[in-house]
């Protein structure tokens, strides 16, 4: 009876054994090499490495260095986060939010605008086979031209008499190709600024000045004088002026003071 126990206790010790030999074989052949995590990593090692590539070619700032005016070029200065002499620029123009083609400058010609319009630019940097994030500018609006003035020369001027003298100016933002009428082209203003109080007569529509100027006038501002005056329209206003040199008439004598000689 002894001999049956021991024999079935030993029996079931080599089943159990055996199960667990089997466990542990099915065990080891489910196991895998981490081979996916050491790809991953050398990929995240790379993308790191890229990063650090591009981040030369990094955009630090875009901005207009010249007045955004009708009658001028438009200027954008690009500055990189790290300097770098050897870096190309990529520039695209965009007026009213459509692209002027073939202008591939930090210069837009101010043939491509006029007053009024929205301006901006996308620049990328580009080194070797690097390119950098491409950054989209302000917008900038483009402001209208100041007046211009076209002085004419002024003879010396006798003295008592009356002056007459109109300003002779313009105005860049008007269009030669769309009819205005003569109300709507009349967009300058004149605006006497000196000297005030003595007489002078300044039209604000025409530029017409008027003057009556005698003895009194020489005695009280010289016989040389200045006249400054201010002309503005919607692109903003220019100050300018004329000399006006005087000749002062001899007093002649009246017959009781030639007698009195």
């Amino acid at each position: 009876m002894r001999k049956l126990i021991l024999i079935i206790l030993l029996t079931l010790s080599f089943i159990w054994c055996g199960q667990k030999e089997s466990e542990t074989q099915q065990l080891k052949n489910n196991y895998k090499k981490p081979v996916a995590s050491v790809k991953r990593s050398k990929i995240v090692k790379n993308n790191t490495q890229e990063d650090i590539s591009k981040n030369t070619l990094v955009i630090k700032d875009t901005k207009f260095v010249s007045k955004a005016i009708s009658k001028r070029d438009l200027t954008l200065k690009v500055t990189l986060k790290k300097p770098d002499d050897k870096v190309n620029f990529e520039y695209r123009w965009f007026v009213n939010d459509r692209e002027i083609e073939g202008i591939n400058t930090n210069i837009l010609p101010k043939v491509e605008f006029k007053k009024d319009n929205w301006v901006f630019c996308k620049v990328t940097a580009i080194k070797d086979n690097l390119k950098s994030r491409t950054i989209k500018s302000k917008y900038v609006k483009i402001l209208g031209t100041p007046p211009l003035f076209n002085p004419k020369p002024i003879q010396a001027f006798q003295v008592p008499g009356e002056f007459f003298y109109k300003i002779e100016a313009s105005d860049p933002d008007l269009r030669d190709d769309v009819f205005l009428t003569d109300e709507e082209k009349n967009t300058l203003k004149f605006e006497l600024i000196s000297p005030k109080k003595e007489g002078i007569i300044l039209n604000s529509k025409t530029g017409e000045m008027k003057w009556h100027i005698d003895n009194n006038i020489i005695k009280k501002l010289g016989n040389t004088i200045e006249i400054k005056f201010k002309i503005s329209s919607d692109g903003g206003k220019v100050t300018s002026s004329i000399k006006l040199n005087l000749i002062q008439q001899k007093e002649q004598k009246t017959e009781e003071q030639k007698t009195e000689t």
